[in-house]
């Protein structure tokens, strides 16, 4: 941490530690090696046509990947067979224990089936939680009948509602509960 750190100090000082710096350095010659190598545009004038140009060119980037959109379900699977078999490559990598460490569960969230699936229970529902009727916010996915003990129904739209997060942590099926759940309603 710089000595200075934290302390409020006085225009005096502020002024002689800046024209030592400025003397240290030839700002005319920074400004024209800075446009030079084009990184400073100030006060070039752009024809229209450049201008537009730059912009075409600024909104085909806009739609790859400013506006948010998600590439469609083939790409996206292509991608999830990639990292599947080459996880080291990941930057998330660390050692390969992950399914150790997280379990089964954890590791199942990341798989592809399980993203689609929950993405199309968001739209079925219109992103709208169906126990409060709040749009938005902070979703949750849920399974209706629990993950744990209904395996042929973990990817089944119908076994899948919106929820926002204070109603899916009231409900009985949520987490470690829905474990305790399961046994009482008399499940596998």
């Amino acid at each position: 941490m710089h000595p200075l750190a934290g302390r409020k100090q006085s225009p005096e000082h502020i002024a002689k530690r800046m024209v030592g710096w400025r003397n240290t350095i030839d700002m005319a010659k920074l400004k024209e090696r800075c446009r030079s190598l084009g990184k400073a545009q100030v006060g070039k004038v752009k024809s229209k046509e450049a201008i537009e140009k730059q912009r075409a060119k600024i909104m085909g980037r806009a739609r790859e990947w400013m506006t948010g959109r998600k590439p469609s379900v083939a790409p996206r699977r292509k991608s999830a067979a990639y990292w599947a078999k080459h996880p080291e490559k990941h930057n998330h990598y660390v050692d390969g224990k992950s399914l150790e460490r997280h379990g089964e569960r954890k590791a199942d969230m990341n798989r592809i089936e399980y993203r689609l699936w929950r993405e199309k229970v968001f739209a079925r529902d219109n992103w709208t939680c169906v126990l409060c009727n709040e749009r938005g916010g902070i979703l949750n996915a849920d399974h209706i009948l629990p993950y744990v003990s209904h395996e042929h129904l973990r990817y089944d739209i119908d076994n899948g509602r919106t929820l926002c997060r204070p109603c899916h942590m009231n409900l009985p099926t949520h987490g470690a509960k829905a474990r305790s759940f399961a046994v009482t309603q008399g499940a596998p």
